[in-house]
């Protein structure tokens, strides 16, 4: 179906500063966020090729957040430009209402909140956990120390075996380093540590098995110790209950490198540990809710664009980033309260979105009196 006059106009209107405002605002993130980690690494010695791919690998994570910017910009400046140049005035004498006029950008907002959601679960989870992956590689090309990975066994509400991986993990390989794990006896025995066991690496060996190797293990009152070459986790209760992928999923702690199922098996698996789970259910809701901030944005944007007087486009600029600002604070603040469960992580994520939501609905009325 052929697009009528006044949706192309304004689709037209839109297209050109959307892009504009994916780049310029995927490179205002890029320059304060990744740039002077990336330069460090380059300095001390990491190759050229390795930190390109990792800048190449951190874009989709950074554009898709600008998304919702840059729509809010497109729709400020396309209607600052309509409203300077009367052409909204026009619209209004051939009939059209305010809001069969912002109809096109809606359509738009839809479309690009779709595109959104499929781009933050197909895109984004792999490079920025292969982003990850080649970070932990420079980092110990670089001589610094790899992040720890650790585990905590948990039974009635207590920590039943308590296991650390100082040296961090080669992924590749398969190994963790400097593996310590500490057993605690039952309540009924006052959780007092009964068995301590120490190895130089632990090697995988498929599923949630891992090999223990170059070690020792002694009892919690250190009366009884001995060497090992090699052992098996079975020695500990309940073993090394991780395979190497759920290991390298809680290496990554960005919540953009899991998908919407993978952050929902997480939930799962920290549920049955009886941990907290309420920050990781903020971030599973905001796979949703941050992308359908561009339809919000759009909508807000549209009327607000529409003033009497002239405008220039620095003006929707300024007022984009103020908006921005506002959005992001208030993200900031109900993801504290959804984490710290205050607030339902369900109201936490989506409350901004209703806010715009009802922001948009009282400025289209305003705009349409």
């Amino acid at each position: 179906m052929r697009l009528k006059v006044i949706d192309r106009l304004i689709l037209q209107e839109l297209i050109g500063p959307f892009v504009f405002g994916v780049l310029l605002f995927t490179v205002l993130f890029f320059a304060g966020g990744n740039l002077f980690q990336l330069t460090e690494y380059l300095v001390k010695g990491a190759s050229l090729w390795t930190v390109g791919r990792m800048v190449l690998l951190s874009l989709p994570q950074i554009m898709v957040k600008t998304f919702p910017m840059a729509m809010l910009l497109a729709s400020l400046l396309a209607f600052g430009r309509l409203s300077s140049e009367s052409e909204t005035v026009a619209l209004y004498a051939a009939g059209y209402s305010l809001t069969r006029i912002v109809a096109p950008v809606l359509a738009m907002g839809a479309v690009v909140s779709l595109l959104a959601m499929g781009f933050n679960e197909v895109v984004v989870p792999p490079a920025t956990a292969e982003m990850w992956r080649l970070r932990t590689a420079v980092l110990r090309q670089i001589g610094e120390r790899a992040q720890p990975v650790t585990q905590t066994v948990m039974r009635a509400g207590k920590v039943e075996t308590l296991i650390t991986a100082q040296g961090g993990v080669d992924l590749q390989a398969g190994i963790l380093y400097d593996v310590t794990a500490v057993q605690f006896a039952p309540a009924s025995e006052s959780w007092r540590p009964v068995l301590i066991v120490h190895a130089r690496r632990a090697k995988w060996l498929g599923g949630r098995e891992w090999d223990l190797y170059d070690g020792y293990w002694m009892t919690g009152d250190g009366r009884v110790w001995a060497k090992f070459e090699r052992t098996s986790t079975r020695l500990l209760r309940g073993g090394l209950r991780k395979s190497l992928r759920e290991i390298e999923t809680d290496l990554v702690p960005d919540p953009d490198s899991r998908s919407f199922r993978q952050t929902l098996e997480r939930i799962r698996r920290y549920r049955q540990a009886g941990e907290d789970t309420r920050q990781m259910e903020v971030e599973l809701y905001n796979k949703i809710s941050l992308p359908l901030a561009s339809l919000i944005f759009g909508f807000v944007g549209a009327p607000l664009g529409i003033r009497r007087q002239r405008s220039t486009a620095a003006a929707g600029f300024a007022l984009s980033i103020f908006i921005i600002f506002l959005y992001w604070a208030l993200a900031q603040y109900l993801f504290i309260l959804g984490r710290g469960g205050t607030l339902s992580p369900l109201l936490a994520s989506f409350l901004p979105d209703i806010l715009g939501l009802v922001a948009g609905i009282v400025i289209l009325w305003r705009r349409g009196r």
